[in-house]
């Protein structure tokens, strides 16, 4: 099960980066960037001091292309290193890069989600991961260090509406407003 979550979370930033990389500003279809694969990725540079507490998204290029928002398809590359060095993860090799759902909770840290979620297609971004933005089921499987803050870069390659998964989304969401109405209810 945690080899699943792992590459779901691997397809889920590589979906990213491909959305980012795209120079086109139409929503309507697909926009993609120019291909990467061959190049070993960026150099992630962890800051110095204590790791942070809670998630931190810095924008490193913006991009041009369409913008990534709940329900699209993201394409991402990516590069994961430990808060005390050494490469968590690194997507820039695979091909096609990995892709996810954004908003769906398709991968298991859903800070990578979060952090590349209104990124444009060819922007590039350093996500902070620490331990309470990583894991939404409050579960570490397989290899994830459960209490170590993880700093990635990413590139979103690729957006490509996913009109199934929006309406997924917005179902959840009325559960969720209903939930929530019957609890104030209640009080």
């Amino acid at each position: 099960m945690s080899y699943l979550k792992a590459m779901a979370t691997v397809v889920a930033l590589c979906g990213c980066l491909v959305v980012a990389g795209c120079g086109s500003d139409s929503s309507s279809g697909s926009a993609t960037a120019e291909s990467t694969a061959n190049e070993p990725g960026p150099e992630v540079k962890v800051p110095p001091g204590p790791p942070p507490k809670k998630l931190v998204i810095k924008e490193l290029r913006k991009g041009t292309g369409a913008e990534a928002k709940p329900g699209y398809q993201a394409s991402i590359r990516y590069v994961g290193v430990h808060w005390n060095g050494g490469v968590y993860s690194n997507s820039w090799s695979y091909n096609p890069p990995p892709s996810f759902v954004l908003g769906a909770h398709e991968l298991t840290m859903h800070g990578l989600d979060e952090g590349i979620q209104g990124m444009r297609v060819g922007g590039r971004r350093e996500i902070i991961l620490p331990p309470s933005a990583r894991f939404t089921s409050g579960e570490a499987q397989g290899r994830d260090p459960v209490d170590e803050t993880l700093v990635y870069v990413v590139d979103l390659v690729k957006l490509k509406p996913n009109f199934r998964s929006y309406r997924i989304l917005n179902e959840k969401q009325r559960i969720l407003n209903r939930e929530k109405q019957r609890i104030l209810n209640e009080k």
